[in-house]
């Protein structure tokens, strides 16, 4: 065997077993031939060396140059601190480090962060400290150290801000990456401005991938369906989004860019329920089948039921105004100042802020069925305008499909709009499989077709008087506001209407009991209404205790879930339908009724406690106080 070159040989490897291998086959790491060549130990020319002395030098030799190193770093570590050290030699210094991290910052995006933009699990749940703790050390102290705290000690916007300027430093070192945490930026920002402009803008100043980058990360996470709960009976609403291309050129035969798909969401009922699983209670069975002759009488009685609720929801309404009005009045005409002018004088204006608004209730005279939060699914977008025949069947296919119709559940609820409403009624009659689906039609644009009938019958006799009061004067306002393109003024127009105006004709009643030192009432009222003949306050009180009125407790009953008080709303409105020339709308009404008196008793209970559903549990907690 060779003999081992180190002049120490004899000691470094008394008593130890060993093998000697030639310098030049790089068995030894160059390292440690440096150090024993640093001590003495061998020479340049030296050819052979053996396991025990590299051991020995590896133990002993490197913590000596280890010392050495960390004097020395000391000593400049003081130098940079107290600034005895010429920006020049920083300069040195700082380009060293950064040739020296470059490489590892390479291997660090190569072998970590290549990819990782396309975990969504690791999107969802990524921890911040976590991932800064596993890049590269030495950048990760220059930036902390810029902050003048300790990372675990920042806030979290701190440690956010710390984040995007490590990705930043890491895209320098290797450009055209997409690093995480930029790129769910820029993911946000699409989903916030749907803008291509956005995304490119952002992409240009950081690490977060381009346009296509973002569309191809959509597209691949799309691919997988949305699942729905099946161990709970499900109620299903679909409506389009319609987006419209602006384009101010003038051509031959253009067309409007237009992009349009349905959203679907299902609410998954809370506590459960079972009643889709039960094959009695499909539609199939009771509804298909029946006949308009077949369930008038329980149609007219279902009519005069709701017929009499909503008279009582109207005296009650008109009770509670009497006594206020009353209290309002003061004996005598030669005061100064009314009780109004006083207590508007004198009250108080309170400030209310985001949190308190949600405790307000302007509702709370209806009487609540919010029982619980339901749990919310998005089902899977459909790219189908609802608006014909063919889309309603593709649409009624991919959700019955969703669904699990007949498989998983026997039969299911499926809402909408009024004219997709009405087009699947048609579709269901005539395609047997479909039928399954029990389909309801959606209250919004009941409450929105019932506001534009009420404004447009009181237009030419209150209406524009009172629209020029609130600001609308010019032809395009007044237009605005008849066609109440502004669903939420429109609203608000007919509260005025019905407070200011509904105030004004119970005030000759008010005047009638105080002159007679009678208590007034709200049957004093109706009676006392007997001996007008006024033409014109018999058509305001018709017109506002009667259908403006329907429209605000319609939306009191919507908010409060409150079943008897929408269908009472819906009933009594539905004759105005016909006087303002809303076809859709009859038949609405008519197909609906007739669903709801041919459907069993569990299936109806059913669906007069979910009319409507809040997702806000501390609105819950304020109905229960």
């Amino acid at each position: 065997m060779p003999k081992c070159s180190c002049k120490q040989h004899d000691v470094f490897s008394k008593d130890k077993d060993y093998k000697v291998h030639k310098i030049a086959s790089n068995k030894i790491a160059a390292k440690i031939i440096k150090l024993l060549m640093d001590n003495g130990c061998i020479t340049k020319r030296c050819v052979y060396i053996c396991t025990s002395c590299a051991a020995y030098a590896e133990s002993n030799f490197i913590s000596s140059v280890q010392q050495e190193q960390d004097i020395f770093v000391n000593q400049v570590v003081t130098m940079i601190k107290t600034n005895n050290i010429s920006d020049a030699n920083l300069q040195k210094i700082a380009s060293a480090i950064g040739e020296r991290e470059s490489g590892k910052i390479k291997t660090d995006i190569n072998d970590n962060l290549c990819g990782q933009y396309k975990d969504v699990d690791f999107l969802k749940h990524c921890d911040i400290d976590s991932w800064v703790k596993d890049r590269d050390a030495v950048l990760t102290s220059f930036v902390t150290s810029l902050c003048g705290k300790d990372f675990d000690n920042m806030s979290s916007s701190e440690k956010t801000k710390v984040v995007y300027a490590i990705e930043h430093l890491y895209s320098i070192a290797m450009t055209n990456t997409i690093l995480p945490f930029s790129f769910s930026l820029n993911l946000l920002s699409y989903y916030v401005s749907s803008s291509k402009t956005v995304c490119n803008l952002y992409s240009s100043a950081h690490p977060s991938g381009s346009y296509s980058s973002v569309l191809n990360w959509i597209e691949q996470h799309s691919q997988s369906s949305i699942d729905v709960p099946f161990h709970n009976d499900i109620i299903t609403y679909f409506d389009n989004n319609q987006v419209l291309a602006r384009n101010w050129r003038v051509r031959y035969d253009a067309k409007a860019i237009l992009s349009t798909i349905t959203t679907v969401v299902h609410f998954s009922l809370n506590p459960p329920y079972n009643l889709q699983n039960n094959d009695s209670f499909s539609p199939r069975l009771w509804l298909y089948q029946s006949s308009i002759s077949d369930s008038m009488q329980k149609v007219l009685a279902l009519v005069n039921h709701y017929e009499d609720h909503f008279r009582y929801l109207r005296e009650n309404y008109i009770e509670g105004r009497l006594q206020i009005l009353a209290a309002q009045r003061r004996p005598g005409l030669t005061d100064p100042e009314d009780t109004i002018s006083i207590l508007l004088k004198n009250e108080k204006k309170t400030k209310f802020s985001d949190k308190s608004r949600c405790q307000v209730d302007c509702y709370s005279f209806l009487e609540h069925n919010h029982k619980n939060t339901p749990n919310i699914h998005m089902g899977n977008p459909i790219s189908v305008n609802p608006c014909s025949f063919n889309a309603i069947k593709s649409i009624l296919e991919k959700l019955k499909t969703e669904l699990g119709v007949p498989e998983r559940r026997k039969w299911s609820i499926i809402g909408c709009d009024g004219l997709p409403y009405l087009l699947c009624q048609r579709v269901l009659q005539d395609n047997p499989e479909f039928q399954d689906l029990l389909v309801q039609p959606g209250l919004g644009h009941f409450e929105i077709n019932m506001a534009k009938a009420v404004i447009k019958l009181l237009w030419e006799v209150i209406g524009v008087d009172l629209a020029k009061l609130l600001g609308y004067r010019s032809p395009k306002a007044l237009q605005a506001c008849l066609q109440a393109n502004d669903h939420h003024k429109a609203m608000q127009f007919i509260e005025i209407l019905l407070l200011g105006t509904g105030d004004e004709l119970l005030q000759p009643y008010i005047r009638h009991c105080h002159d007679r030192t009678i208590e007034p009432s709200a049957k004093g009222f109706f009676v006392w209404c007997r001996d007008i003949m006024d033409p014109n306050y018999k058509f305001l009180l018709e017109a506002i205790f009667t259908y403006a009125l329907a429209v605000y407790l319609f939306r009191a009953g919507v908010r409060r879930n409150n079943s008897d008080a929408i269908m009472a709303c819906r009933v009594k409105f539905s004759s105005l339908y016909f006087g303002t020339g809303k076809t859709n709308y009859q038949r609405i009404e008519m197909t609906d009724l007739m669903m709801r008196v041919c459907a069993p008793l569990e299936v109806h209970q059913f669906l007069q406690q979910h009319e409507t559903f809040t997702r806000k549990s501390l609105t819950i907690q304020h109905f229960k106080k």
